[in-house]
């Protein structure tokens, strides 16, 4: 189940809201529409759950867990048209993404940007690829 309540601690309309599997991780609020309405991401045990929740509002301003980017503005913008590779998103493959790739492998953490191989993966292979692509070998 996920709840949701606005910033006087009022449960949103249609909340709780039932899901299938079970939440594993962080649950994201952004306006990903640019329509002036948060949705709600969250990943589960096997897909991604993707909320529109047709209520104004905006998440500038307040204090985010997850940093996102080296920024640190609180909040990661993900373009749908983001190059394999480019972990930070600024259009270019260079050692920023390298640095990037190497602290998700020490963490063990997924993103498949930077799944060079797009084999469901991240490993060290990724990194020697996104080497190679710099390089240009």
């Amino acid at each position: 189940m996920i709840y949701a309540v606005d910033s006087d601690g009022n449960a949103l309309s249609g909340c709780p809201i039932a899901v299938n599997g079970t939440i594993g991780g962080f649950v994201v609020f952004s306006d990903l529409y640019n329509d002036g309405y948060l949705e709600i991401i969250a990943g589960s045990i096997n897909s991604l759950v993707a909320l529109d929740i047709k209520s104004l509002g905006n998440n500038d301003g307040y204090w985010n867990l997850f940093r996102g980017n080296e920024q640190r503005t609180g909040y990661a913008v993900f373009q749908l048209d983001q190059i394999l590779g480019d972990i930070n998103g600024d259009a270019l493959l260079n050692i920023l993404d390298l640095v990037l790739i190497a602290n998700m492998l020490l963490e063990n953490d997924y993103n498949a940007i930077a799944d060079m191989n797009e084999d469901g993966t991240l490993n060290v292979l990724d990194w020697v690829i996104l080497v190679n692509i710099i390089l240009e070998i």
